[in-house]
This record gives structure tokens, C-alpha cells and sequence, in this order.
């Protein structure tokens, strides 16, 4: 094996030894690290590519970058690595844990990328903004901000100086918002539980999932996806995976739509808005109509 090679190795085995507990995908790392140790670099990069579904983003772009540096493959290393600061620019690759071979390009591809990403991400968070979907855009806007303050844009600071100065504006008036909707909204539950200590309302139905016995689960009869067509080469070739709830009422409606997991900014606003457009034949107990609810999976892969 090569130096190169031995180092890379190293890192990928300390790596290995500090990650989660057993569970979905460990079994695949495991093989990876056996394959990687062997010097079956091809192999390790079929069994990520097999187990893409399974593993982290993070980790699936790291071991990628390892395993095409251990065969000596630095541009194709570096493109993962680029999709790696594309979809989670705040990730930070440590010293103690990966070679300073690995650890310099990624340095690198982040400095070089952080620019525009910053004005890729002011760009979402001004849209949710715009569409009054303040809470994500409160998000969006902090993670700018977070992005801007990394010691990687030391050197860019002057020409985004613009950017931070918006970003900030931004994201006081998005908090005040919040703050007056958090505001209304305890109004409203001070009024109804003074309205209920006179009149006493029948309770709200249970919203009923999976595990509930007797419950007969609800029936597609549309749910169609937005289209993920991001116009960024660098977007397109990146996986996300994330997780959308929803509450399924006794019409067959989707009332309620949450993103447990994120899946990727610019898809998230269309995805919640389609996911309200989705019908189902409801759930039913013994006959009657319930409400449900029920989580999606959502992957992209790259196109």
C-alpha cells in the first residue's frame, strides 16, 4: 500500500472506530473498513454506493473521498467533497480525525465553495421570507450567518460584507414575526381556556398511527412529488434524505405537514406545499373515519 494509501487508511479506521452506535448502514461501514483495509478500493466504492439509502451524508462523502484518495483518484475525491460543502456547508472535517492530507483539500474545496454557497443559501432564506414562512427562513437566515462568522471566510468578509449586513436585517424582522405569531397564538389557547372553564367542549378527536390497534391505515389516491430540478451542477449530483410527517384527517385531507428531518432547503417549501395537495382514503377504526398519522421517507439521488 502507499503511503498515501497507509495514511488515508489510518484515518478512515479512526473514523470507523468513533461512529454511532450499531445500526442502520453500520453493518455496511464495517464492510467498507474490511474491504479498505484489503486495498479493494473499488469494491469499497461499489458496497457506499450500494448502501447510499443507509448512510449519513456526511459519512457517505467522507468515506467516498477516503476510499477515491486511496486509489489516487484526487479530482473525483475532490468532487465529493464538493457535494459534501454544497449540502451541509456548516460540517467541519476535524484534525483528530482524518489525515491532514484529506483534511487540507477539504479546507481547500470549503473556501472555494463557501462564497457562493452563502449566496445560494441568502437566496432560499429570502424566499421563505418573501412567502411569510418565517420560521424556516429564521433558520435559513442563522445558518447564513453562522457560514459568514466561520474562520474559512476570513478572507472573503469584504465582498460579502452586503450579505451579512442583510442577513442580519433579515433575520430580526423574520424573529419579530415569529415572536408576534408565538404571541397570537397564546392569546388564542389563554382565550379557549377561558372560553372552555364556562363551556365545556367535547374533547378533539385522537390522531391514530401505525401502532394503534384496530386502526385500518389510510389509502393513496394522490401523491404526487415536486420535481427536484436544482439548476447547480454541484446540487444535482448530491443525496439528501430526510423524513416528512403528516396528519391525515377523516376526508382524506392532509391538514397537518411537518419536515421531522429536513431534506434540503430548496425542496423542503415545495415538498410541504405539494404534501398539502395529497389525498388518501382515510383511516378507519371499526368503520369509522380517523385521523392519521403517517412519515414518508423522502431521498433525492443524484441525476
Amino acid at each position: 500500500m502507499t503511503t498515501m494509501g497507509t495514511v488515508t487508511a489510518l484515518a478512515l479506521a479512526t473514523l470507523l472506530a468513533q461512529a454511532p452506535a450499531p445500526g442502520a448502514g453500520q453493518q455496511d461501514l464495517a464492510t467498507v473498513r474490511e474491504l479498505y483495509a484489503s486495498a479493494s478500493y473499488e469494491e469499497a466504492l461499489t458496497r457506499l454506493s450500494e448502501s447510499e439509502d443507509r448512510l449519513e451524508y456526511e459519512q457517505l462523502e467522507q468515506y467516498r473521498a477516503l476510499c477515491l484518495l486511496g486509489l489516487g483518484r484526487t479530482e473525483e475525491a475532490e468532487r465529493s467533497l464538493e457535494r459534501l460543502v454544497i449540502g451541509k456547508p456548516l460540517h467541519v472535517i476535524s484534525d483528530a480525525e482524518f489525515s491532514p492530507r484529506i483534511v487540507a483539500m477539504f479546507r481547500d474545496v470549503r473556501k472555494r465553495l463557501l462564497p457562493s454557497t452563502t449566496r445560494d443559501m441568502y437566496a432560499f432564506a429570502k424566499d421563505s421570507f418573501d412567502k411569510k414562512h418565517y420560521v424556516p427562513a429564521v433558520t435559513q437566515f442563522r445558518e447564513l450567518l453562522a457560514i459568514l462568522a466561520d474562520p474559512d471566510m476570513a478572507g472573503e468578509l469584504e465582498g460579502l460584507r452586503d450579505l451579512k449586513l442583510l442577513g442580519e436585517g433579515f433575520l430580526k424582522l423574520a424573529e419579530a414575526e415569529v415572536d408576534t405569531a408565538k404571541a397570537a397564538t397564546t392569546a388564542r389557547m389563554t382565550a379557549a381556556a377561558a372560553a372552555a372553564a364556562v363551556v365545556v367542549a367535547p374533547p378533539p378527536p385522537s390522531v391514530y398511527s401505525a401502532g394503534d390497534d384496530g386502526v385500518v391505515g389510510p389509502v393513496e389516491i394522490e401523491r404526487r412529488m415536486p420535481a427536484w430540478n436544482p439548476a447547480s451542477p454541484v446540487l444535482r449530483s448530491a443525496h439528501y434524505r430526510g423524513m416528512l410527517e403528516v396528519v391525515i384527517n377523516e376526508r382524506g385531507a392532509v391538514e397537518l405537514a411537518v419536515m421531522r428531518t429536513p431534506v434540503q432547503a430548496s425542496y423542503d417549501e415545495s415538498l410541504l406545499e405539494a404534501a398539502k395537495r395529497w389525498r388518501f382514503e382515510p383511516a378507519t377504526v371499526r368503520g369509522r373515519a380517523v385521523k392519521y398519522r403517517k412519515s414518508f421517507e423522502i431521498v433525492l439521488s443524484p441525476r
